[in-house]
């Protein structure tokens, strides 16, 4: 009986290995257009009174949301924020913001990546122009 046990606990291991090992989806391929619509309206109203820097992280968080929703749709943003708060209430938008956050907070690495990427490449670029004298 207990090599029975034994044996089934040693098959059933593998499944549970990759079932902890399966990738998640990516939050920000797998958003929607109307995700991308509240995301928008979201960070407009927590960020209304930004100002310096915080202001600028709202003005980017902004465009980015929108230019995913406008990409994908035929509605200007808008226009379809207006038709969103008629139907849904700021309440329920924030209740929905957690994925706002985390994919904004990806979004913001890839972009300091980038950033990185442009200076390693300047650099290069430099360098390339100093030994050309």
């Amino acid at each position: 009986m207990r090599h029975f046990i034994l044996a089934i606990a040693l098959g059933l291991m593998p499944i549970s290995l990759n079932a902890q090992t399966a990738a998640e989806p990516d939050p920000v391929s797998a958003a929607r257009p109307e995700q991308d619509l509240d995301c928008a309206i979201f960070v407009a109203m927590a960020g209304a009174n930004a100002e310096g820097s915080r202001q600028t992280g709202v003005i980017a968080s902004m465009t980015y949301f929108i230019g995913r929703f406008e990409a994908v749709s035929d509605i200007e943003f808008k226009t379809a924020a207006a038709e969103r708060l008629k139907l849904a209430s700021m309440a329920e938008i924030v209740a929905k913001s957690d994925g706002c956050i985390s994919r904004m907070e990806a979004f913001s690495v890839r972009m300091n990546e980038f950033g990185e990427a442009f200076k390693d490449m300047q650099s290069e670029l430099d360098d390339e122009d100093s030994s050309d004298e």
